[in-house]
């Protein structure tokens, strides 16, 4: 089986670097590293802002988490679908049309300008949130590669994680933004695939959904029923707020969020939404089906990020895992690759452009940008441990991020009296709740809840409390949001009031 599946597995890695390559002769300037030139396709940006999100967390932590929960599992899948609905349908066009109206090649970048921060203040303090919450995560993504590639081809836990780390920094840093998004395409098609045979091969022997789940139930003690086991008022709070609350993160992901920004056509956004909520779907629930069928072949595990690959194992041909593995190492490199590019352009577009060299060449950018790429992926794999619990890891880092950047883009693009003051006590208020719950281990509810809605409150407080926006600004809000119509450039006409 080793020798079958190192193979497929191999010649999978082969393909990646292929697209590297590629993206490295299609890269000419930043715009291209960090946007790919604002060209991409309706079916490019459908699929790669989902395969970017979901990461190796689709693949072994939420496999894992069903394996551990049972039948409750099921609430992450409606909080990770609410909040990619949400996304598509009431940020995605907004985004695009707004950064395309500003210029804005990166989050920090349209939000500085959106507010007109003259002090630098939001791209600091997003530059800081985005290279500590993104190391977090993608330190739980390297956790994931280290423990699949132990449980499959037998290497040791740190040798898993260094694999995982030099794929990612090697395709790109030779690719870039065009690299990044193609590689999610086909690392998005494998990861569905994976999560859809698995568990319909897995449920066709057991007979039924409910026999695996009563198989489970027995093997990890997962509490049956819809809430967990959850008692009493308070308990089904807490267990919606770590459940559903998921779905808090995804307004303020600027590695999804740049995917909206990068299209070729804020119009065409309409069919990469419907291929991006189809693929989510499937995934989140494939990945769940997959958790509660590996309890009847499985059995009980005590590392139960290794449900995935063990299951693999049990039911299919070595060539097939091969694939399969491939698969996760591809939800690892799809959504890290992505986070290390919004982190190291942050560095180097919206600090040392912005506050070191404000007359730096693009080539010279774009060697900052790769230059803290590998400083970053060198910091996660520090931080990779074996002991770490792959879904929770991530969730910390998703939580930060959320919490600093969702509030504020929300507020940014639907509300006119939104202030720069506003926008600082956001950013500010949710990163520090997020890093205060992570330090002293609050618990309680998941860390993204209460990020996000003193975020909010100190977004409307302080602004509300403070002058109010340039009149320059609040026109350019009325152009974005369609109430006096917009044109991107000079040949993109776009639609009137309730065009989004």
């Amino acid at each position: 089986m080793v020798a079958s599946s190192t193979i497929t597995f191999a010649l999978y890695l082969v393909v990646v670097f292929g697209i590297g390559v590629f993206g490295y002769f299609a890269t000419k300037t930043f715009e291209d590293f960090a946007l790919g030139g604002r060209g991409m396709k309706d079916w490019v940006v459908g699929v790669s802002a989902q395969a970017s999100d979901m990461s190796i967390w689709l693949l072994v932590g939420l496999p894992a988490t069903a394996y551990a929960m049972g039948l409750s599992a099921i609430w992450i899948g409606v909080g990770v679908i609410c909040g990619t609905a949400f996304n598509w349908f009431f940020l995605s066009k907004r985004m695009r049309r707004y950064s395309g109206l500003l210029g804005s090649m990166t989050v920090l970048d349209f939000l500085e300008e959106r507010v007109r921060d003259d002090y630098g203040v939001i791209k600091f303090v997003g530059s800081v949130s985005l290279v500590l919450f993104y190391t977090i995560s993608t330190s739980g993504e390297f956790i994931g590669s280290g423990k699949i590639l132990n449980a499959v081809f037998g290497y040791d836990f740190f040798t898993g994680v260094l694999i995982g780390g030099a794929l990612v920094l090697v395709y790109t840093l030779v690719g870039g933004f065009i690299a990044v998004s193609y590689t999610d395409v086909l690392q998005g098609l494998v990861m569905v695939g994976a999560v859809v045979l698995l568990p319909v091969v897995g449920f066709a022997g057991i007979g039924s959904v409910a026999g695996g789940l009563t198989e489970l139930q027995q093997v990890s003690g997962a509490a049956p029923g819809l809430f967990g086991g959850s008692a009493g008022l308070m308990g089904l709070i807490g267990f919606f707020a770590g459940t559903l609350g998921i779905g808090f993160g995804y307004p303020g992901q600027p590695h999804i969020s740049v995917r909206y920004m990068s299209i070729d056509d804020h119009r065409n956004l309409r069919r990469a939404s419907l291929i991006g909520m189809v693929w989510v779907i499937f995934a989140t629930y494939g990945a769940i089906f997959l958790g509660w069928a590996a309890g009847a072949y499985v059995g009980g595990i005590e590392n139960t990020d290794q449900v995935m690959p063990l299951l693999a194992q049990e039911l299919l041909p070595g060539w097939l895992v091969g694939i399969l593995m491939a698969g996760a190492i591809a939800g690892m490199m799809s959504t890290s690759d992505s986070k290390f590019l919004v982190a190291t352009n942050a560095v180097s577009y919206n600090l040392y452009k912005r506050f070191v060299d404000e007359d730096a060449s693009d080539r010279k950018i774009l060697w900052v940008s790769r230059a803290v790429m590998a400083v970053i992926v060198v910091a996660a794999i520090a931080l990779a441990q074996p002991s770490g619990v792959v879904f929770t890891v991530i969730l910390g880092g998703w939580a930060g991020i959320g919490a600093s950047f969702g509030p504020l883009l929300i507020a940014s693009l639907y509300w006119e009296r939104l202030n720069k003051w506003g926008a600082y006590a956001g950013m500010i208020v949710g990163m520090s709740t997020v890093a205060f719950w992570l330090f002293f281990d609050v618990g309680i509810v998941y860390e993204l809840v209460p990020g996000f809605v003193f975020s909010a409150v100190a977004i409307v407080v302080v602004s509300l409390a403070t002058g109010e926006p340039p009149e320059k600004v609040k026109q350019e809000f009325q152009d974005a949001t369609g109430a006096s119509g917009l044109r991107v450039d000079e040949t993109e006409a776009v639609g009137a009031s309730g065009d989004d």
